[in-house]
């Protein structure tokens, strides 16, 4: 799933969908660069939660960059400016522990859930979505449970 389709369940359902990201590092041996991205999405949405998932698409849209660790600083440091934020604080965030606890506190979070390490896993009112997922099915779903649960809409 990319952030496109993300963006296309954002302007269809609007309010009555919410987002929220959370980590889950339980792989980050095979993905180091992961670690990295979560510090620096992390450090924006101190500044700016709406920015942060502005910095969330970018580092979507530029998944080959993330894969070699200069590309990747490079691109965490553009993307912080290019966005208006802070880079001095960002990068201080980033580093700091309590940064490194939400990133802790969300990886625990999905393993006490019991959620498999699939990129993407969305929780729709409980049902499991994981992987690459069309909006499509996305609204399957929500028809489904709107139709169990009228207060969804």
């Amino acid at each position: 799933m990319d952030f496109r389709t993300i963006e296309s369940l954002r302007r269809k359902y609007g309010r009555r969908l919410r987002f929220v990201y959370k980590h889950d590092m339980r792989m980050s041996h095979s993905f180091p660069q992961d670690v990295s991205s979560a510090r620096w999405f992390e450090a924006a949405a101190l500044q700016s939660p709406e920015k942060a998932w502005l910095f969330y698409d970018k580092m979507t849209e530029n998944q080959n960059l993330l894969a070699d660790p200069v590309g990747a600083d490079h691109l965490f440091r553009h993307t912080l400016s290019e966005l208006g934020l802070d880079l001095a604080k960002a990068e201080k965030d980033a580093a700091s522990q309590g940064v490194q606890s939400e990133i802790d506190a969300d990886t625990h979070e999905a393993a006490d859930l019991g959620l498999p390490h699939v990129y993407p896993t969305f929780l729709l009112n409980g049902v499991v979505i994981q992987g690459g997922t069309s909006p499509a099915y996305f609204d399957m779903v929500i028809d489904r449970l709107t139709s169990k649960s009228p207060g969804f809409r």
